[in-house]
């Protein structure tokens, strides 16, 4: 059973119009070999779903709004729907003899309360963030009833066993379904770049709020600092920053106003628009500040990299477990380097296209969605009891 409030695309069983469909191929590709039983913690599923779906639990909400994007992401919230989850949890893997329960997202220390639950239990921890107060015994504590974590990098993966009692703790990257990439409609660069109003011969760089995990306000003001010192240094050059969900308010609110000759304030409806617009893009500049955090790469990056988008970003740890300076992207050991490298490479179009052609065979040789399926497979099945 996979339980996650955060399963829309699985609810729907269609690529979701924000949110990442990573759950969707993994369940896509492990469909023929296990039962899989959907347990959505808010929304509701789809008819059309082939999978056996739990229905959702009672919850108010996806009546706040714009607010949701913040209570889903919010330790209190998420305590309170694992409140109300936990018995109907413990009831459905009793009723249906689930051997397996796969938590796709960390709902707090609440979770210590599964331990009476007599059933192999996995979680997915993506991103490590000691920002906050008594970070590492809440995080400690949440994971303590889990018998395997999964993280998204090897760097979180020895952090967590340096803190945490649980004996499997494994690296399973996130992972790309070239299929479904290919299988979205593409009308070729230059159109890409009309439907965006960005110039047929324009250099166009690409900030993104699609990455959540990794974007903050911090990061965005930083990149619109930049953007306007290079295009008035670069012929051609346009900055693109794409917004999605909760940033499309802070973005008409806020930054709208920022644009100018070459600076584009793009609030997205859609993911589909995203990777089109990422189609049109030359790079994607998406510096992290946070040195104290391990996120891992983010998912959207990796679709990046699969479309031929290379990344430029600052060192932090983990990222190197996907990028290779200068082979298939640029790591930063300083962020005073990036209007050089920027400027360098925006002049060097060939050197963009190297990368590009890095970028796409580093994710196609290592991070496909069959090699992650076939991963986590391994995985439960070393812990089914």
């Amino acid at each position: 059973m996979f339980l996650g409030s955060t399963l829309e695309p699985l609810q729907r069983w269609a690529p979701s119009d924000h949110g990442d469909n990573y759950w969707l191929d993994i369940i896509s590709t492990i469909a023929d070999k296990v039962d899989v039983v959907v347990a959505p913690i808010v929304g509701t599923p789809s008819k059309r779903c082939p999978l056996p779906m739990v229905a959702a639990l009672p919850s108010n909400i996806e009546r706040w709004g714009n607010l949701a994007w913040k209570l889903e992401s919010n330790y209190v919230i998420k305590n309170i729907l694992f409140t109300r989850a936990y018995r109907w949890i413990e009831r459905t893997a009793k009723d249906l003899r689930i051997d397996q329960i796969h938590f796709i997202e960390n709902y707090g220390p609440i979770q210590k309360a599964l331990s009476r639950i007599n059933v192999a239990k996995s979680i997915t921890q993506t991103h490590y963030d000691p920002r906050y107060p008594f970070y590492d015994a809440i995080l400690r504590t949440s994971l303590e009833p889990f018998d395997a974590i999964v993280t998204g990098s090897q760097h979180l993966a020895l952090r967590l066993r340096e803190r945490c009692t649980t004996k499997v703790i494994r690296s399973i990257p996130w992972a790309v379904s070239f299929d479904r990439l290919n299988n979205e409609p593409t009308n070729g660069k230059a159109n890409s770049k009309a439907r965006f109003g960005l110039k047929a011969d324009s250099k166009v760089v690409l900030w993104s709020g699609f990455i959540s995990v990794a974007a903050e306000e911090r990061e965005l003001n930083l990149c619109l600092k930049l953007a306007k010192q290079l295009v008035g240094e670069i012929r051609n050059l346009e900055f693109v920053f794409a917004f999605k969900r909760h940033w499309n308010n802070l973005a008409r609110a806020k930054y709208k106003q920022l644009e100018g000759p070459g600076i584009h304030i793009m609030p997205l409806q859609s993911r589909a628009e995203f990777l089109e617009l990422v189609r049109a893009s030359d790079l994607l500049f998406s510096p992290c500040l946070n040195k104290e955090a391990i996120i891992g790469v983010p998912l959207t990056w990796l679709e990046c990299m699969a479309l031929g988008v290379p990344i430029v970003t600052t060192n932090v740890p983990a990222l190197d477990e996907v990028i290779s300076n200068n082979r298939n992207g640029i790591l930063l050991s300083d962020l005073k380097q990036a209007p050089e490298v920027l400027c360098q490479l925006l002049h060097d179009p060939a050197d963009i296209e190297r990368l590009s052609i890095g970028a796409r065979n580093t994710i196609r040789s290592k991070f496909g969605i069959e090699r992650a399926a076939d991963a986590y497979l391994s995985l439960w099945s070393s812990i089914v009891r």
